[in-house]
């Protein structure tokens, strides 16, 4: 509301229906010189088919890559829980902190739920238990890829999975460095 010998609120901030209001608004002033300045610049350059004209700021990727460690490339079955009930997936990659995992789109869990996580790593006798976070979901028409943070997990289960990624990490770069060096 307006009060006597007040002058009108800005439309910027808060009422942009009202166009006679700006005149006393000194953002709305700032923002048309500025305008006006950059058209004294570029001239009559400024429309469209000029270079500036096409010239944009980089596309950004939506999805960031949040990931704790780096990604060990492997094949092993996942069964993960969803309300009690087994569901079966292909585990993708690994590292000490997640997983992706391939499963099919209809009992695929939603993104934010803990689902507890059992899977058998290559080279090791005992499967490895852990709570994980659903982090991510893309589905397909038949499956879901899924981002998988653990959240939690025992000690000599966690000890494992570390090593292991480990030294799936050092063989791979072994390989890497027999083939610069050959």
């Amino acid at each position: 509301r307006e009060q006597p010998g007040q002058p009108p609120p800005c439309p910027a901030r808060g009422n942009p229906a009202r166009d006679d209001r700006l005149a006393h608004c000194p953002f709305a002033r700032d923002a048309r010189q500025s305008i006006e300045r950059k058209r004294r610049k570029l001239g009559r350059h400024a429309g469209a088919g000029t270079i500036l004209s096409h010239i944009a700021a980089p596309e950004v990727s939506a999805v960031q890559d949040r990931r704790l460690g780096y990604r060990i490339a492997f094949e092993s079955m996942v069964t993960s829980y969803v309300h009690d009930r087994p569901i079966r997936g292909l585990a993708t990659n690994i590292s000490d902190s997640g997983l992706n995992m391939s499963t099919i789109s209809m009992v695929a869990p939603p993104p934010g739920m803990v689902v507890p996580l059992e899977l058998d790593l290559p080279g090791t006798s005992e499967s490895i238990w852990a709570s994980g976070r659903i982090c991510y979901r893309k589905d397909d028409r038949l499956a879901s890829g899924l981002g998988v943070r653990f959240v939690a997990m025992a000690k000599s289960q966690a000890r494992i999975v570390r090593d292991f990624c480990i030294e799936m990490r050092r063989k791979n770069l072994g390989s890497i460095l027999a083939r610069i060096r050959a």
